[in-house]
């Protein structure tokens, strides 16, 4: 038996309680009413490429109270209504080109690919009263109500609320993608929002926070440890405002279908803090753990797997 079929069984028994604060629920509900309530503003213009089967176009929406999002959307010509997915990129990422994302427009989806908040063309207008060393990821931090996770998953709301909207879109089979940062995303906004009919979540990085503060390496967690170095005084603080955008918290209230992949040499998002975060989930679900990749989660042969899972889901 492979020596990692032993820290699989370890895994597979971690279950981290949960560190959501008494007002955790109205805290989000309050984030999901303004994603609602807020004009979207959409804007949409066509984009020249050499795909006769799609049109695609650059769309703006407004981001949650500030900002504006910027993303490729893809609508196949024929069957429509047709399922929807969203695809939300990695930190320090972006949104690619158009080619990126052919090979699941050519499927029969419609897809909708946003640069994160402050990320490519997406602007980030919030104004925060503290900011930290680098990055985005301590924006915020000392207060749940004004943390860049706070805007990046109301973004992440609108975005769903306004591919939903599209009559070439079949609201009830949507479905998200999304990568260490986009990953995390995406799971919390399944657990928020029940329009999701499905999700993927490739290496979900921030999960178990606290675990994840002594164990992983990179970015993004390495900004946050990185202020905590510099500002030891406040870990207390940071960790409280952390716990709000913790998939550990939000596992339990996702109902739609979960994929979970992972690679067991990743740094960036330790094997441990993401199963901690899926033996949480009571919903359907399914893990691909590659016991020989990082942060990379196998590539090609990943994306045959998530291909295959979308099909059985949202039926393009």
């Amino acid at each position: 038996m492979p020596e990692y079929e032993a820290q699989l069984e370890h895994l597979r028994r971690y279950h981290p309680d949960r560190t959501a604060r008494p007002d955790y629920d109205d805290f989000w509900a309050g984030v999901v009413r303004q994603a609602g309530d807020q004009p979207l503003k959409e804007a949409a213009g066509p984009v020249d490429h050499p795909v006769r089967q799609l049109d695609v176009a650059e769309v703006r929406i407004d981001g949650l109270g500030h900002g504006r999002l910027c993303g490729w959307r893809y609508l196949p010509r024929a069957r429509r209504p047709c399922p929807g997915l969203i695809l939300f990129h990695d930190y320090l990422g972006f949104r690619g080109r158009v080619v990126t994302h052919l090979m699941w427009a050519l499927q029969g989806y419609a897809v909708l690919a946003l640069d994160l908040r402050g990320h490519g063309d997406s602007s980030d207008a919030f104004h925060y009263s503290t900011g930290g060393p680098k990055g985005w990821m301590t924006l915020g931090v000392r207060d749940q109500n004004e943390y860049y996770l706070r805007e990046v998953c109301g973004d992440a709301l609108r975005a769903l609320r306004y591919l939903a909207s599209l009559p070439e879109v079949d609201a009830s089979r949507i479905g998200l993608r999304g990568v260490g940062l986009g990953a995390t995303t995406a799971l919390t906004v399944a657990a928020l929002d029940r329009r999701v009919a499905a999700v993927a979540a490739d290496a979900p990085s921030l999960c178990c926070f606290e675990r994840a503060l002594s164990s992983a390496g990179g970015d993004p967690i390495a900004e946050i440890v990185g202020y905590l170095n510099r500002y030891p005084d406040r870990e207390a603080r940071v960790c409280e405002t952390l716990s709000y955008f913790d998939p550990l918290n939000a596992a339990d209230r996702i109902a739609c279908p979960v994929h979970v992949s992972l690679g067991l040499k990743d740094g960036a998002s330790p094997a441990a803090t993401v199963f901690g975060v899926y033996n949480r989930i009571q919903a359907e679900k399914e893990m691909r753990v590659y016991p020989y990749d990082g942060h990379g989660v196998a590539g090609d042969v990943n994306e045959e797997v998530v291909i295959a899972y979308f099909q059985r889901h949202l039926k393009p």
